[in-house]
């Protein structure tokens, strides 16, 4: 057995720093909090190459006298706390003092800062954890932290990042989290140049949020607000119309601070229960005041969690609080149970089947054949629509009850599989453009993966900040929502390399497409619609199941319903 040692100086530095500096997207989260702590009304955030190459944020806030930029850079060096009792009742959102040691360990780190008041700033270098001294700059009053080539001695660590547009996603959903928590303080994030996120100063949460998500979207959010003995909640949350494919539209903001905690993340779920598919989840701004010791954040080396002193109440607090708002909308109970009603009349929604709208001169329905009624169909079927959710159709032994939006699915995914063994999905101009309102992190991939979305029939041009105009989009998909679709694509292209797009991953992406194209459950349908929809489910292969393996419809016998019902 090796005899114990003690590890050098430098070796545990960098084992420290690897708990505070996961990724690129840490260093910017410690980075602006430091600023925020320091009493900044503007963060400045500028971003090369995702951040393996530049980090650099820059604040108006109370700057570092020269003294104090050595000390501000050793490890446990803080001005935010003193004693054992400051943890029960810490105000600031960094106290470890670990964040400038940590970084200057694994980087090469430059700080100016000039206090307020001071009549000149000082400049630090840090390079792999070694500080040279101070000495005099020319700098406003605030403080300048610029942080290059991340990881350049830690090759292990270096590796392990992902590309470029990846990790600064990571970065984008950081900062809105923060500026969701922290409504007070400006927000500029640029990226290559390219400005991502410019959030003014605003007074409230209410505000913040409109700023983020657009007018639209926040008039559609409804408030929660709920308290119980050392607890006050807060939040904004979805209707059921309005989800997500996954939870990045979820912040939990505790005491100004950014935290993710599955408590919570679980209760927005069970508020939303009986009103939401499964993998479907609502956006969601819960905002908790705790009262002084009813909440500790010193449970997690980037302080990213928190542990409550009594999670089951706070579970109970949200789960209730949003379900009255919920359940007091006459919109939501309709959702809920809706009412039996059988449809015929013809409606206005969007063809079926993608292609041209109603007036135009093309339309992409299949055609008919020779001696075909129109309908696709060889003989008259009775049918009808129950619930605007399923189609009850005779067929010769018994009955037969089909879940439009699953079958439509399978539909959409063999035609857009098979445009795409052809070359690449087929799309179509849209005759109004219409623009698409991602968040800073989807911008990033979006642009990144511009020649994968055009394999796929999207086509998007920038317009500003944060919204791209939609040029073309999948012909078989007319009528979808694609803010909606779009998300799904950019998700599933996030994590993957573009030689992965040609193999499985590409199949995955259509299944998303297919999935978020299709018709959706609560959709009423013309009887045309639905005619064409069950003459091309007899062409469709595997039409037993949707692009996730459920069924898309369930047979039953004469037999079996007499026997129901004791004939």
């Amino acid at each position: 057995m090796a005899s114990i040692t003690i590890l050098s100086e430098d070796l545990v530095a960098k084992i420290a720093a690897g708990e505070v500096v996961e990724r690129p997207a840490s260093v910017c989260k410690e980075l602006i909090e430091n600023s925020i702590d320091a009493g900044a009304r503007h963060v400045r955030i500028d971003v090369e190459e995702g951040g393996r190459r530049v980090i650099r944020v820059t604040d108006d806030g109370q700057g570092i006298g020269r003294e104090d930029l050595v000390l501000a850079c050793l490890p446990h060096a803080t001005s935010k706390i003193a004693s054992i009792e400051d943890l029960d009742d810490v105000a600031t959102l960094g106290f470890r003092g670990e964040a400038l040691s940590s970084i200057g360990a694994v980087s090469a780190m430059r700080i100016l800062s000039r206090p307020r008041g001071a009549e000149e700033g000082s400049e630090i270098m840090v390079r792999g954890g070694r500080l040279d001294s101070p000495r005099p700059a020319a700098v406003p009053v605030g403080t300048v932290v610029e942080v290059m080539d991340l990881f350049y001695n830690v090759p292990a660590r270096a590796k392990f990042l992902r590309r470029a547009s990846t990790e600064f996603r990571a970065i984008a959903d950081m900062v809105t989290a923060i500026a969701v928590a922290r409504p007070g303080v400006g927000i500029d994030l640029r990226h290559n140049d390219r400005r991502v996120l410019n959030l003014q100063p605003v007074k409230d949460a209410e505000s913040r949020i409109a700023g983020l998500l657009g007018p639209a979207i926040r008039h559609g959010l409804r408030r929660v607000e709920g308290s119980i003995e050392g607890l006050r909640l807060l939040g904004f949350v979805s209707s059921p119309k309005e989800s997500r494919a996954d939870r990045r539209s979820q912040y939990l903001t505790v005491r100004g601070r950014p935290i993710r905690d599955k408590t919570v993340l679980h209760a927005v779920s069970e508020a939303y229960h009986t009103y939401l598919m499964k993998g479907r989840h609502a956006i969601a701004f819960i905002y908790l005041e705790p009262r002084a010791g009813e909440v500790d954040y010193n449970v997690h080396p980037t302080k990213a969690e928190a542990r409550f002193r009594d999670p089951t109440a706070m579970h109970a607090l949200i789960v209730e609080s949003i379900r009255a708002v919920l359940e007091g909308d006459p919109e939501r109970r309709d959702l809920h149970v809706p009412e039996m009603k059988v449809r015929s009349e013809v409606s206005e929604t969007a063809p079926l089947w993608g292609g041209a709208k109603k007036g135009d001169q093309t339309s992409s329905r299949p055609p008919a054949e020779e001696g075909d009624d129109g309908s696709g169909l060889d003989r008259p079927l009775k049918f009808l629509q129950v619930h605007d959710f399923f189609v009850v159709q005779e067929v010769e032994d018994g009955i037969r009850i089909i879940d439009q939006h699953a079958l439509h699915e399978r539909i959409l995914l063999n035609r857009l599989r098979k445009e795409i063994g052809e070359g690449e999905v087929l799309s179509q101009g849209s005759l109004v453009p219409t623009t698409i309102a991602l968040s800073a992190g989807e911008m990033a991939i979006a642009i990144d993966r511009r020649k994968d979305l055009r394999k796929v029939g999207y086509q998007l041009e920038e317009f500003g900040d944060r919204e791209m105009i939609l040029r073309f989009f999948p012909a078989l998909l007319d009528g979808a929502d694609h803010s909606e679709v779009l998300r799904g694509v950019i998700s599933l292209l996030e994590t993957k390399k573009p030689k992965a797009v040609k193999a499985n991953v590409l199949d995955g992406i259509l299944r998303q497409m297919a999935c978020r194209g299709a018709v959706k459950a609560g959709t009423r349908l013309r009887q045309d619609e639905i005619a064409a929809m069950l003459a091309e489910e007899s062409r469709t292969t595997g039409s037993f199941a949707c692009a996730h393996g459920r069924p898309t419809n369930l047979n039953f016998s004469l037999t079996d319903l007499m026997r129901q019902f004791g004939r």
